[in-house]
């Protein structure tokens, strides 16, 4: 009696069978990890612009001048546009007062490459930068929140910021 060495393995129709499965597993996944990313960017977005304005407001207080948080394309110099938070910002020293870089004042930080498809709505400050006095509150004092939106995440970051300066994001309802 022969014995037959049987060969270990998968037969072609069981390979198929594995990656069709496979393959529909992945389609179910790719919506909900297309909303994980965009909530990542929104966070990230969130938690730097949040970082910038403490940054600013704890300047403010060590130095003694203004510091002031502004949209910038370049990083050269504050934009015009209240829709240009979404392309970039500085962050400086205003020793001159100002309320607007140059070259006698202190440049901290620029901030570009924000995430793709973010759009940022500022309400309720008198101007399209935020300005901290020398004690890390508002200048002039009074308040107003950011709303940061990524298209595809599930919700909404609002930072508000009350006249002491102290900048607080929530969670809101997915608007764009």
């Amino acid at each position: 009696m022969t014995l037959r060495n049987k060969q270990a393995g998968f037969t072609l129709m069981e390979l198929l069978v594995v990656i069709a499965i496979i393959g529909i597993m992945a389609a179910l996944a790719a919506p909900n990890f297309s909303s994980f990313i965009a909530n990542s960017r929104i966070s990230s977005a969130t938690n730097d612009l949040i970082a910038d304005l403490m940054q600013a407001r704890s300047l403010a207080a060590t130095s003694g001048h203004h510091a002031i948080v502004c949209p910038s394309t370049n990083g050269t110099a504050c934009s015009v546009s209240i829709s240009d938070w979404a392309k970039g910002r500085i962050v400086f020293i205003d020793k001159d007062g100002s309320n607007s870089y140059n070259s006698g004042d202190t440049l901290v930080k620029y901030v570009s490459g924000m995430p793709a498809n973010l759009s940022v709505t500022m309400t309720g400050f008198p101007n399209i930068y935020v300005v901290y006095n020398a004690y890390g509150g508002m200048f002039p004092l009074g308040n107003g929140s950011f709303t940061l939106c990524v298209k595809g995440a599930s919700q909404d970051r609002q930072i508000s910021i009350d006249y002491s300066g102290h900048p607080v994001a929530t969670r809101t309802v997915q608007s764009c």
